[in-house]
């Protein structure tokens, strides 16, 4: 049996990339207990010995990266979004990148798949937007005071979503209505049954109710 405790990364290994350097003093504590990371495309993961999860975005605009601890989870999901599942069912999202990275109309198709925000709302202006698009915030709407179980996530922006009651919300920019917030989706779909089990691409949601048969709907009306 391996009783072997977790080893903190060197400092001078994290150095190797760009988001991990010059921080404030704040950062480098996190960075200094840390066990795990992965970096890509001006964005990185920290796990720390207490195993605490931090995200980190590098600011296109004046080179400063924002850190944010993500609540404690049991799911993570990678996709058009970031998606972040706690242990008592609540739901965050936030974007995998700058807000400006790649331009207004990028985001704007990312906003509307964190299920929180109406996109023609925003101001792109407005300085605290990478806080408000770049860190988890919890998605509620008609998710509010619902246990979610777990997610299922398309690379470009289809989202599902089951509680434990065997539920199915969706929304997103590919999603099937294209709403911005989680809309239930009608039990006829999955024969009047709860559903146990979800799946989705770009094009087509996939769930699995209670009598074990496969529902299948692409755009419903």
């Amino acid at each position: 049996m391996n009783n072997r405790s977790p080893v903190i990364i060197p400092r001078k290994r994290l150095n190797l990339w760009s988001i991990f350097r010059d921080v404030g003093p704040e950062v480098e504590n996190i960075l200094s207990s840390a066990k795990l990371a992965h970096v890509g495309e001006g964005k990185g993961f920290v796990v720390t010995l207490e195993d605490d999860t931090y995200s980190y975005i590098s600011d296109v605009n004046n080179g400063e990266v924002n850190v944010t601890r993500i609540p404690e989870l049991s799911q993570f999901f990678v996709g058009s979004i970031f998606l972040a599942l706690t242990d008592d069912g609540a739901l965050y999202s936030w974007i995998n990148d700058h807000p400006m990275r790649y331009g207004v109309l990028k985001c704007d198709e990312d906003v509307k798949n964190l299920g929180r925000i109406q996109p023609g709302t925003l101001d792109w202006s407005q300085p605290d937007l990478t806080t408000l698009l770049a860190t988890p915030h919890l998605v509620g709407g008609a998710l509010t005071e619902k246990k979610v179980q777990t997610v299922a996530l398309s690379f470009r922006g289809r989202v599902m979503a089951l509680t434990t009651g065997g539920e199915v919300y969706q929304w997103g920019e590919r999603g099937p209505h294209g709403s911005p917030e989680p809309v239930l989706i009608a039990q006829q779909h999955f024969h009047r049954q709860a559903v146990i089990s979800i799946a989705c691409t770009d094009h087509i949601s996939v769930a699995i109710n209670f009598s074990g048969e496969v529902c299948t709907y692409g755009v419903l009306l």
